[in-house]
């Protein structure tokens, strides 16, 4: 009797689970997980995580973390499918543990048709399992389960262990992957006088995905029956939606496998909310929930994605300065050396550790160092000494160690002082006037025209009849003009005023140049205005970083802007502030386009904002000094 009640269980679960060979505990062969339901269950290939050690155990090998699956079916006739896994992945190696229990209850024990049944009975069914894996290449990782599997039936019970065995493998063809894995090899489970077989299987998957979108495939090959298939696709919007479809059958065409399976899933950061409708033709449909935890999968993608930018990112940089590198090249190859010289600088300026602009612009520096030796050298034959040093200080911010540069520059200065001095008959007027127009010609080296006026201006008030005196000092005057003029025509308004201010205060009666202060300061805040807006603009977006690079640019354009100290103390008052990759890049191709405006003070602002948050990052050090050097 015993032996009846036991075999009418394992015909009707066969019947349910779609064994109808000799096999038993053919619960062994459900879905677990509704992600997994969601898609047929074609997840041999697909899945990395938790949700592959019940189809292909080597799947962890490539997980970097740790993850848990809580799952619960509800199937028909009642049945209940509770599943939970844990999978914790780190350096190539995988471990994980997962247990399935199916109960089935209120089974009627009967010998023979009656109106009362003998008694009601339970079925128990339960399969701990432990998981290993390893990825012993870039391409294949190989995985093993080692479980044991118990069943009851009302007052008996038996007892059985088996393995898995799977290998997966990451094809030459990009985001293809195979898999490939034998389940439930193992003893037979003896119950009562009967003997049954594992429901062993082997199972080959395949996997393709394509930016959001997973298609997945699986052949399954029972021993005792025949060939059977799932396949499912899957696709996530915006990271936090997922929609499944899957369909199950067999070759055989048997009408009780079949069945089109669907799912959703919810992803709320390191949680994920999944539910899998599942189809089994005639027998029905399955409900299925489950809840997965992954241990910091969020910060794991945000880092993922910031890394995803910043490769892209350098690709834009290298690209860009190799573009500026072949325009130099051509203009270097023709002759156009300011052209070269132009575009080498912007190829250092995207990316300044590029060796062979660098290489070039050396080069081109050494040409212009002869060039600028050559001109002084012609004016100073001339006696035409002011010319001579204006060239020979060129020659030095070359190459402040060049012996020759530093030699003739003071040798110029020197001449210069003698020069303009040598008809002073007294001595004690000619020392002091002498001492006065060698520090102006020093400031004058320095472009310091100010400083330099300043000085003769000492020197003529010892001795107003003093004309070559007062030619340098127009001299002078003259350059600070030119600069203004070239400020101007650059849009560099804040040079441009201060260079203005140096002139106001030496002509202050000049309505000439008073008209052009004017416009120069109109023109100035309305810079100051943009920016402010910009920086309003960021800081509502929540864009810190780029907000205090704005503020800070106000700051140094305008000192003393209320608008400016308001927004940096409140951008201050919140601690360590991380930007994004995107936002430090962006920040970064600011001061890109700040330098090829030849707004050097500002774009060395946007720089120093990034340096401070990544120190030297894309060798923004580098970047600094040149915009230092060009802003002398």
């Amino acid at each position: 009797m015993k032996k009846a009640i036991y075999w009418a269980i394992i015909f009707y679960m066969a019947q349910v689970f779609g064994d109808n060979g000799t096999t038993g505990a053919t619960f062994l062969t459900l879905d677990a997980g509704a992600r997994n339901g969601g898609m047929a269950g074609s997840g041999t290939a697909l899945f990395t995580g938790v949700q592959s050690l019940l189809w292909n155990p080597a799947n962890i090998g490539w997980l970097n973390g740790r993850e848990l699956l809580c799952a619960h079916s509800e199937h028909f006739q009642s049945i209940r499918y509770e599943n939970i896994g844990f999978a914790n992945g780190k350096n190539n190696l995988g471990l994980g543990f997962s247990l399935k229990g199916l109960y089935l209850g209120g089974l009627e024990e009967r010998t023979e048709p009656s109106a009362d049944p003998i008694s009601i009975m339970n079925a128990y069914f339960l399969s701990p399992a432990f998981s290993l894996a390893r990825a012993i290449s870039p391409k294949i990782s190989l995985g093993i389960n080692l479980k044991s599997i118990y069943q009851q039936i009302g007052k008996n019970n038996s007892f059985a262990l088996a393995t898995d065995l799977g290998i997966h493998t990451r094809s030459p063809v990009k985001n293809l992957n195979l898999g490939f894995s034998f389940l439930d090899l193992g003893t037979k489970f003896r119950f009562i006088s009967e003997s049954n077989s594992l429901p062993t299987r082997f199972r080959a998957g395949l996997s393709y995905t394509f930016q959001s979108f997973s298609l997945a495939f699986d052949l399954i090959r029972p021993l005792k029956e025949d060939i059977e298939y799932s396949a499912g696709i899957e696709g996530i919007i915006k990271d936090e939606l997922s929609l499944r479809l899957g369909y199950k059958g067999a070759f055989n065409g048997a009408e009780d496998f079949r069945g089109f399976a669907w799912g959703l899933g919810f992803r709320l950061q390191d949680l994920d909310i999944d539910y899998a409708l599942v189809g089994y033709g005639g027998l029905g449909a399955t409900h299925t929930f489950s809840l997965s935890y992954i241990w910091g999968r969020n910060e794991r993608a945000r880092v993922q994605k910031e890394e995803m930018l910043a490769e892209k990112f350098n690709k834009r940089i290298k690209d860009m300065a190799y573009s500026f590198y072949t325009r130099g090249v051509e203009a270097e190859k023709i002759g156009n050396y300011e052209d070269a010289w132009k575009n080498f600088e912007l190829s250092l300026v995207w990316y300044p550790d590029y060796e062979e602009a660098s290489s070039y612009l050396d080069n081109l520096r050494k040409k212009k160092l002869s060039e600028y030796l050559r001109s002084g050298y012609e004016a100073y034959k001339e006696n035409n000494f002011i010319k001579a040093i204006n060239w020979f200080a060129r020659a030095v911010e070359i190459d402040s160690t060049d012996k020759m540069a530093t030699g003739w520059l003071k040798a110029s200065l020197a001449a210069l002082t003698k020069s303009t001095t040598e008809n002073i008959k007294e001595e004690g007027k000619k020392g002091r006037i002498s001492y006065y127009i060698r520090l102006g010609g020093e400031h004058f080296s320095k472009k310091n025209y100010a400083g330099a006026i300043k000085e003769w201006q000492n020197a003529l008030n010892i001795d107003t009849s003093q004309i070559l005196i007062r030619d340098l000092i127009g001299r002078a005057k003259l350059n600070i003009r030119e600069e203004i003029d070239t400020f101007v025509s650059q849009k560099r308004w804040h040079r441009a005023s201060l260079k203005i201010e140096e002139l106001w205060i030496l002509e202050p009666g000049d309505q000439e140049l008073l008209q052009k202060k004017n416009k120069i300061e109109k023109e100035l805040n309305n810079f100051v205005l943009a920016h402010i807006n910009d920086g309003i603009k960021l800081f509502t977006q929540k864009n810190y970083t780029s907000a205090r690079a704005e503020f800070r640019i106000v700051s140094l354009l305008q000192p003393k802007n209320l608008t400016a100290k308001h927004y940096l103390a409140k951008i201050n008052s919140m601690g360590d502030i991380k930007p994004s990759i995107a936002e430090l890049h962006q920040i970064y191709e600011k001061g890109i386009s700040a330098y090829t405006q030849n707004n050097y003070e500002i774009a060395i602002e946007y720089w120093k904002c990034v340096n401070e948050t990544r120190p030297g990052y894309l060798g923004v050090q580098k970047s600094i000094q040149h915009a230092l050097e060009k802003n002398r």
